[in-house]
């Protein structure tokens, strides 16, 4: 006479383990997607910002008062470092000198904090004409 044995059912431990595996490799595939994604959207909110800020440094320059070339530098309202420097360039027309001015704006409150957006032009600075 033949003992019937009953039916196993269910996973083997083995099954299991492997299965916890894969999930755990795609859960780590999905965070590292996750985190990028998360730095891109910061590192662009910061160009859109920086640009901005640059490009009205830019448009001041020379509009108070005359190009001078030198340094400034100094943190936003928004707690990001900028530099501006000015240079003189080589003018065709002694009259209207021509000067280099380029805006440098980290995204931390001290130069050197990452990598840098930057802006720069060539300003045409052209003296009042006295009336």
């Amino acid at each position: 006479m033949r003992v019937l044995k009953p039916e196993v059912r269910g996973f083997t431990l083995v099954e299991a383990l492997v299965a916890l595996a894969i999930l755990a490799v795609m859960l780590g595939a999905v965070m590292a997607g996750v985190s990028g994604a998360a730095q891109n959207d910061s590192r662009a909110e910061f160009l859109v910002v920086a640009s901005r800020f640059a490009q009205s440094r830019l448009v001041l320059a020379g509009v108070s008062g005359p190009l001078v070339a030198g340094r400034k530098a100094g943190v936003s309202a928004d707690g990001m470092a900028w530099e501006e420097s000015i240079e003189p360039r080589v003018s065709v027309d002694q009259n209207n000198p021509l000067f280099w001015v380029r805006v440098e704006v980290w995204p931390g409150r001290s130069a050197g904090a990452g990598s840098p957006f930057v802006l720069e032009t060539a300003k045409i600075f052209r003296p009042a004409v006295p009336q």
